[in-house]
């Protein structure tokens, strides 16, 4: 699991031992993703499924920092504003979004899927 702060930057991370080595940039991808996009990466993904040369240039745009499958997911303020965003890589996509989603509630912030 990554964590972001609002511009982009890791302020946490943590991986299990014997983790594959394409996990942490995996997960780093899909915060940067739903940072980058303002809506989950998941929500990225799936509305932009149609549009292959959008979703290439924004990962070319990102060099490379840009997965936009479930698992990224924004991490909002009282005043439900983006202040950064987290990601996971290791199980299926949404069993990820789910783990994320469970540790932005246990830090007692709040979590946004798609745009307010």
């Amino acid at each position: 699991m990554v964590v972001l702060d609002g511009g982009g930057h890791v302020i946490a991370a943590e991986r299990e031992d014997g983790c594959a080595p394409l996990r942490y940039p995996v997960a780093q991808g899909k915060a940067f993703a739903a940072l980058g996009n303002g809506a989950s990466s998941g929500v990225v993904g799936t509305r932009n499924a149609e549009r292959p040369a959008f979703l290439a240039s924004v990962a070319a745009a990102s060099d490379g920092h840009f997965i936009p499958v479930p698992g990224g997911v924004l991490i909002l303020d009282t005043q439900q504003f983006v202040i950064g965003a987290a990601g996971a890589s290791g199980a299926s996509s949404n069993d990820d979004e789910a783990a994320v989603i469970a540790g932005i509630e246990a830090a007692g912030l709040a979590y946004g899927l798609e745009p307010a």
